[in-house]
């Protein structure tokens, strides 16, 4: 249960636009925009006679699970002024008791059918609505039977006893502390201003400490009874099930939800119009984010008809086509822009305005570079409009993403499926199988022309409710501009002289001269886990695990030793970014804003890497663009490109990175890094000075030597592939790479953590709130099952510092608990146990910490939390099995490791093995009291 405060903005699915009367003038009458979208046949929806709306929908993916929501149309704005805060306690105390379920018996119940809280076993509240979500096995009828009486229970019969709500009450305060700092101040002082005085600025869904401190009983009692309703409801159920049974089940059992006489009917808030450009600037000085906003308001439009979907198609086209404009210009070192994005919907979560919007988070310099950048960027679309070689780009990446989706129909995620049956239910968006959108797509897009597109984006940006807001945190001499200076520039730019934009294309071949290939010279199979092993002429090892969990996905790493560390001490401030600015640079004859485009038609990404001990590649594609894939894998080896302009966009980049970590949490961070590791130079937090020791050919020169030699790197591939068929790439592209056979491996780099106890406290940041980092260190006899059993023991204490300082004491909102085991350059551990709070329960909280130590170390787990940790680690297990990044990570573990495929074959009996006893022998042996490292941040004084 970790809620949203704020659903932030994001590009959603299906694109919004500006004014439907437009359109209907520019599309014509080719065929008939008044039809309405069908919806996904294999999806079974109703509504029942109390009201309640129901959706559900036969997935294999994951199998043997299930995923359900119950979605409610009621969220923080439809609060009173004595309740604010109360949307989401309510959320909160569906799991502390209702009717089938007393107090914390529905998350004991639920973690021991292996359900995790917190991935599995979750709810947000925003605006305008509360989601709780809960995904569960299926291989059990009675499993699925407790998940549904589950969800009856969210929907009418929470209990909310006295004692429970005064316990919740410390819990909810933790995570407004939690959440507090610059962001939630720039969102309350923003948002006001983005909804022009509407009630939405009064009521962030995390409420005032007062209220959630003092409120009455009756108070949120009244809420949920208000506003839970079967009218305002929704039940979801998707994944491996009978649908016609589960639908028969859902009609039964929520039926049964009684209606609310004589309603109050539900108010949607409206935000006013106005007719002036408005402008808003928020300075900062603990924010973490430089953010510009460029929002063109507009009412929300229908989304039911071919029409509509038509309407949002054309304004894709055009927010697509500028999103990749601002990137090409970040790619070239122009640009202020960490990252930016053009799109149209749903304005921060606010459902009731939407609006077509210009996002970036910029450098701690480029305020007003920024600023004229997405203004005058704005201007050259409205201006001009678009080139037909991007439109064409624009189209064909549309219709390929399409494409992936249609192919994966059987094999795409029940939960990402069952959010677009949320989003249908409280927007009202169609919702369209993979075939029906990739139908309607090419239906549709050969309709639409170029000029349509930029009539269109005009009629999307204009003046009228247009609020510009710029926030952050300002530098010296690099000043925000004021909000008068915003207007003076916005009206500026659209009287100014501005160019057409001038695409930069290059069609020669992707690679100039192929290689010549190499041969694969000895092949082992391993028939039980499906794994084949080639060893190629040039000493290239490759991997292969052909899956079919995915039918269009290859995943793809490589790995080498020696990574950073062969990089010297001279010239390791010179070089540590060596991957990452290669990676900015591009390869071959192709800048990186030139291969964004030769590769915009197609699925697939490859970055290298560079890490303190090995270094290599990590990427994906679709199955019909591996051998894309492949090739700038031998680029990368062989051609890195040295670009100025790249290094310019890097550091620019970093600098901003720089800036992120300057606020409170990122010191913390910083502080416990370089405590936990002495201070040691190749651990100490990223500055702009370190930044600016970068230099392009000592970055080069340190990545060449990293990838000269392909005779000590293995080549792990991951997906939907049939080895023979990818034979012939394989032998080419890594077997033709160079080789001189070298032999090496990493140099041991001196970082150790300390010894004895170390105590740490750092005062900054001007919210009462504190954060705790607890870390024990040893020696470790690596292996994976004593990197299981840590694992295990670490899931046992997690639940008792759940149990006692979130529902006993109320004191944090959550509370972590992790290992990090390593076994090379020196066999090792580290597990970290971090919690925010109050400042003045640190002391009561760290002793809470060490007391369920002491008692998991005398009495070892109870058989409750063993149960449940070992069952949710089976259930993990099962769907670890069916994915392939799990195969990926794992093939590069036991490779850089030396373990044998067969070790995996004792994981069932590694679990068995866990007794009480055992657990308090782990924790003794990992958790000592008279060596770990204690960082503790503190408001500043």
């Amino acid at each position: 249960m970790y809620p949203i405060m704020v659903k932030t903005m994001k590009i959603p699915l299906r694109m919004r636009s500006m004014v439907m009367a437009v359109l209907y003038l520019l599309l014509g009458s080719t065929y008939s925009l008044a039809q309405n979208l069908p919806s996904d046949p294999d999806v079974r929806t109703g509504k029942l006679p109390n009201g309640m709306t129901y959706y559900v929908k036969k997935n294999i993916e994951p199998a043997n699970r299930a995923e359900l929501r119950l979605a409610v149309n009621a969220g923080s704005v439809l609060e009173d002024d004595d309740q604010q805060g109360l949307a989401h306690f309510c959320e909160h105390m569906a799991f502390n008791g209702s009717t089938h379920f007393k107090k914390s018996e529905l998350v004991d119940a639920l973690e021991a059918m292996g359900v995790k809280f917190g991935p599995h076993l979750n709810a947000y509240t925003s605006f305008d609505e509360t989601v709780y979500m809960l995904q569960v096995p299926t291989d059990k009828p009675e499993l699925m039977d407790k998940a549904m009486l589950v969800l009856e229970d969210w929907a009418q019969g929470l209990s909310f006893d006295h004692n429970e709500i005064d316990k919740e009450r410390g819990v909810v305060i933790e995570e407004w502390r939690l959440r507090s700092g610059a962001m939630t101040r720039t969102m309350d002082e923003l948002i006001p201003s983005m909804t022009n005085g509407a009630k939405y600025g009064q009521r962030s869904p995390i409420g005032k400490v007062d209220i959630l401190k003092n409120f009455k009983y009756e108070t949120v009692k009244n809420f949920y009874a208000k506003w839970y309703r079967p009218d305002l409801m929704a039940v979801m159920v998707v994944g491996d099930i009978d649908p016609m049974k589960i639908e028969q089940e859902l009609i039964a059992r929520f039926s049964k939800v009684a209606a609310k006489p004589n309603p109050v009917p539900r108010p949607f808030v409206q935000v006013p119009d106005h007719e002036d450009v408005r402008a808003k600037v928020f300075i900062d000085n603990e924010s973490q984010f430089n953010l510009l906003q460029i929002l063109f308001k507009h009412d929300n439009l229908p989304h039911k008809t071919e029409a509509d979907f038509h309407r949002d198609l054309v304004l894709n086209l055009a927010a697509g086509m500028l999103t990749d404009r601002l990137a090409e210009l970040k790619e070239l070192g122009n640009s202020p822009f960490l990252f930016s994005f053009v799109g149209d919907g749903n304005m921060q979560g606010i459902r009731a305005k939407s609006a077509m919007t210009v996002f970036g988070v910029f450098n701690s310099e480029g305020a007003t570079k920024a600023v004229d950048q997405a203004f005058t960027e704005l201007e050259r679309a409205r201006r001009h409009g678009f080139v037909a070689s991007e439109y064409e780009r624009q189209k064909a990446k549309m219709l390929k993403d399409a494409e992936t989706d249609f192919k994966e129909k059987d094999k795409t995620g029940s939960d990402m499926l069952i959010g677009t049956y949320v989003e249908s239910f409280l927007d009202g968006s169609y919702y369209l199988s993979p075939g029906q959108n990739l139908d309607l797509l090419k239906k549709h897009l050969p309709q639409i022309t170029l000029e349509q597109v930029t009539e269109a984006f005009q009629n999307a940006i204009k003046a009228r409710n247009c609020v510009i807001t710029l926030s952050g945190k300002e530098k010296e001499g690099a000043k925000f501009p004021s909000e008068a200076e915003l207007l003076a520039k916005f009206d500026a730019s659209r009287k100014a002289e501005v160019e057409a934009y001038k695409e930069l294309v290059d069609d020669r071949p992707f690679i100039a001269k192929q290689p010549t290939a190499g041969k694969v010279v000895s092949t082992t199979k391993d028939d039980k886990w499906g794994i084949t092993t080639w060893k190629l002429s040039n000493g290239a090892q490759v991997i292969l695990k052909p899956t079919s969990f995915k039918d269009d996905e290859v995943q793809l790493t490589a790995v080498s030793f020696g990574g950073l560390s062969k990089i010297s001490n001279s010239d390791y401030g010179k070089a540590w970014a060596a991957a990452d600015l290669i990676s900015q640079s591009g390869v071959g004859q192709f800048k990186a804003s030139v291969l964004t485009k030769k590769l915009a038609n197609k699925t697939v990404n490859l970055s290298p890497y560079l890490a303190d001990y090995y270094e290599g590649m990590q990427g994906f594609s679709a199955k019909a663009d591996l051998e894309t894939m492949l090739q700038l894998a031998y680029l990368y080896f062989t051609a890195p490109r040295q670009d100025k302009e790249a290094l310019e966009a890097f550091k620019q980049t970093f600098k901003a990175y720089v800036g992120m970590m300057g606020g409170p949490e990122g010191q913390f961070q910083d502080s416990v890094m370089v405590t936990m590791t002495q201070h040691h130079p190749r651990r100490m937090p990223l500055t702009e000075a370190r930044v600016d020791a970068v230099e392009l050919q000592a970055s080069v020169m340190a990545y060449l030597d990293r990838f000269m030699d392909a005779s000590d790197f293995t080549f792990i591939l991951v997906g939907s592939f049939e080895p023979a068929a990818i034979q012939p790439w394989v032998e080419q592209y890594i077997g033709g790479l160079p080789s001189v056979n070298r032999k090496e491996t990493w140099k041991e780099l001196g970082i150790k953590s300390p010894s004895g106890v170390v105590k740490k406290e750092i005062f900054v940041g001007k919210d009462p709130k504190s954060m705790v980092s607890l870390n024990f260190t040893g020696e470790y006899a690596f292996s994976e099952q004593s990197n299981y059993e840590m694992n295990a023991m670490l899931g046992v204490l997690r639940i008792m510092l759940r149990e006692s300082m979130r529902e006993e004491k109320g004191g944090v909102y959550g509370v972590s608990a992790s290992a990090e085991q390593v076994s090379f350059p020196k066999q090792g551990y580290k597990i970290s146990i971090g919690f925010g709070c109050d400042p003045q329960r640190v002391d009561e909280l760290i002793a809470t910490v060490f007391t369920e130590i002491k008692n998991l170390q005398a009495q070892g787990a109870s058989e409750k939390n063993l149960q449940k940790v070992t069952e949710i680690d089976r259930r993990s297990r099962e769907t670890d099995l069916q994915d392939n990044n799990w195969w990926l990570e794992t093939l590069q573990r036991m490779q850089l490791n030396s373990i044998p495929m067969s070790v995996l074959d004792g994981y069932s009996s590694w679990v068995d093995g866990l007794t009480p006893n055992k657990i308090a022998e782990l924790a003794k042996l990992y958790l000592h009291d008279d060596k770990y490292v204690q960082v503790v941040m503190y408001p500043e004084k």
